[in-house]
């Protein structure tokens, strides 16, 4: 397949797709969001810096690498009004929607029926869409570098990981064992184990280890993680391969409906990754700035960190944060604008 038009990184990433996960509500964040706009939208679809929503900054990202009519994203059918708005140049077929959210789940593993059903080859680059990222090139260079990974060792899938500048009990992290490959400066390690939101003791612990947040963004062979969700989610896989029948048919919105009003709720890092670090690797940022934008104390940091500020503005306006959305200009510094 011919990516040349997207400002590609890699010319043989034909099996590459995407997956933005965009499914949330983004309760945390709500209060936050309501002083900027006046109501509550989902966090994903605001433009807390810049002029782009952290949806539409996560889509540009991805698509410096991979062909837009490979980059999904999995949407709730409540936001689509949102969606219509900010994917207005992406492929329809590349929206999945969930009737309603399951946690993460189901709705990778939705992701992941639709991508194998178009591609039995593929590898996945999954990517939450509420990070804050600089110098994206090089972001996107880790994820070339997991792909050509993962190529080799279809068994084995890839998480970015960063080291913490804190012990943070709300992130998920990463405990890194022994160096097994490394392309340029990109270097992988295997995973000795994973613990999601494990306490404040605990993350002291695995600060002071040497541990590292997981990021969630994931590459990995769409087979093989089907075949870990067979194995270790099947309350959510079994009743979800009823929809294979129905995919690109008119019977599909129907199926998907009555299938997820039945689904429980299931976390994919607890599910999944947790219980199968043997079949992960970690490759550890570098020269990137990463950043969860889930909470606003973080988001505030990395405003005074950066200098995102609006110009023209005074610094006691700028230093209440509350300006509407529709006034903003564009930033000093934003991630691509």
């Amino acid at each position: 397949m011919d990516i040349t038009n997207t400002g590609v990184l890699s010319n043989s990433a034909d099996h590459l797709w995407g997956l933005a996960l965009a499914g949330g509500e983004g309760i945390r964040l709500q209060g936050f969001i309501k002083k900027i706009y006046g109501v509550v939208h989902p966090k994903q679809y605001c433009a807390i810096t810049g002029t782009r929503s952290m949806l539409r900054h996560t889509i540009d990202r991805a698509r410096m690498l991979i062909a837009r009519d490979q980059l999904y994203t999995i949407v709730n059918g409540s936001h689509l009004h949102y969606v219509r708005e900010q994917l207005n140049d992406q492929p329809d077929r590349t929206v999945i929607v969930q009737p309603c959210s399951r946690e993460t789940g189901p709705a990778i593993l939705l992701s992941l029926l639709h991508i194998y059903h178009r591609d039995p080859q593929s590898v996945i680059a999954l990517f939450p869409s509420d990070h804050f990222v600089l110098n994206e090139r090089r972001f996107m260079e880790h994820i070339s570098a997991a792909y050509m990974f993962v190529r080799m060792h279809p068994k084995q899938s890839v998480l970015l990981g960063v080291k913490p500048d804190r012990a943070e009990d709300e992130y998920g992290w990463i405990e890194p064992g022994e160096k097994t490959f490394s392309q340029g400066s990109s270097v992988l390690h295997s995973i000795k184990g994973f613990l999601e939101k494990p306490g404040s003791a605990i993350a002291e612990a695995l600060h002071r280890n040497g541990a590292l947040w997981n990021t969630l963004v994931l590459v990995g062979k769409v087979e093989s993680m089907l075949l870990q969700f067979q194995k270790l989610m099947p309350e959510v896989f079994s009743p979800l391969q009823k929809i294979w029948r129905v995919l690109d048919t008119d019977l599909q919105h129907d199926i998907v409906g009555e299938v997820f009003q039945k689904l429980p709720s299931v976390n994919f890092s607890r599910a999944i990754l947790e219980r199968s670090h043997h079949l992960y690797t970690v490759m550890p940022l570098t020269d990137v700035y990463w950043s969860d934008w889930g909470n606003e104390p973080q988001i505030l940091k990395d405003i005074e960190q950066f200098s995102l500020r609006q110009r023209g503005r005074s610094a006691a306006q700028r230093k209440s944060y509350l300006r509407p959305a529709a006034q903003l200009d564009q930033l000093a510094i934003a991630p691509s604008g």
